[in-house]
């Protein structure tokens, strides 16, 4: 596998990147993988996946002659742009910019694109695949199809009530152990952008994987079957029994599991 970091602009702000490719000299199809809330392009890194688990799929997906692209949403990660700037549509932004500059990339085939979202990346990917009729499939990782849900139970709800009174005003939250910054704009946005539309827009084949013991987006399987029974294109739902990352106990089993599906259901519907 080669790897390549890059970057692109998007609105006069940096969003970076990490383009995968297979050893072959042929255009691959590629996968751009779009990570969650807080999250990084390598994603949380495990026993298994030192590096990340984005990273880890990158690289199985390269054994098997699939590029993908991994990127750091602006506000998070390498990319420029506070945290406190992003709402659902600034993300959607950076997706489609990404999306665009892999139709344009000598180094793939951008004829063959394919997505895939964890958790609030998972609404971003629905977002995009509504966007654009030429994606070739759709993986969703426990996906955040109700974010503001997942705001309510993480932030809390008096915080994030009060956070909708005034788009324009920053707050701070407590969350994950940590001071964050976040735009009242971001809370409304999560109400204006329906992963349930947007699935019903798209035709094309998709997988949705979960975790049974996921306590940020749960609970499961009912919000994956919500997602299935909007989507009137060829499906798969794969349940494990693991949390929000995939893990059990310490555990990689459910996550090498995960991978596996993934880079099978990639493989059969991306070339």
């Amino acid at each position: 596998m080669k790897e390549t970091n890059l970057s692109f602009l998007v609105k006069g702000k940096k969003v970076v990147g990490t383009l995968s490719l297979p050893d072959s000299d042929t255009k691959a199809p590629v996968v751009l993988l779009i990570h969650g809330f807080t999250g990084n392009r390598h994603e949380s890194v495990s026993k298994s996946a030192p590096k990340g688990k984005f990273a880890l799929l990158a690289s199985k997906l390269s054994d098997v002659g699939i590029a993908s692209l991994r990127i750091d949403m602006r506000g998070s990660g390498q990319s420029e742009g506070l945290l406190e700037e992003i709402t659902a549509f600034t993300e959607l932004e950076d997706a489609i910019v990404a999306c665009d500059y892999l139709k344009q990339c000598d180094l793939v085939d951008g004829n063959r694109i394919s997505v895939l979202g964890l958790s609030f990346g998972g609404l971003v990917a629905t977002a995009l695949c509504a966007k654009d009729s030429k994606i070739k499939s759709l993986v969703l990782w426990n996906p955040a199809v109700n974010m503001m849900e997942v705001m309510l139970t993480i932030a809390g709800v008096d915080p994030v009530m009060n956070a909708c009174k005034d788009e324009h005003k920053i707050y701070e939250f407590d969350i994950w152990n940590a001071k964050r910054k976040l735009c009242g704009e971001f809370f409304t946005s999560l109400c204006r952008m329906s992963a349930h539309a947007s699935i019903a827009k798209y035709k094309g084949p998709m997988l949705l994987q979960v975790g049974l013991n996921d306590h940020v987006v749960w609970p499961e399987p009912a919000q994956a079957e919500g997602i299935i029974s909007c989507h009137e294109g060829e499906h798969e739902l794969q349940t494990v029994n693991a949390g929000h990352d995939f893990t059990n106990n310490g555990s990689d089993e459910p996550l090498l599991s995960v991978i596996e599906k993934t880079v099978s259901f990639l493989k059969a519907k991306a070339f």
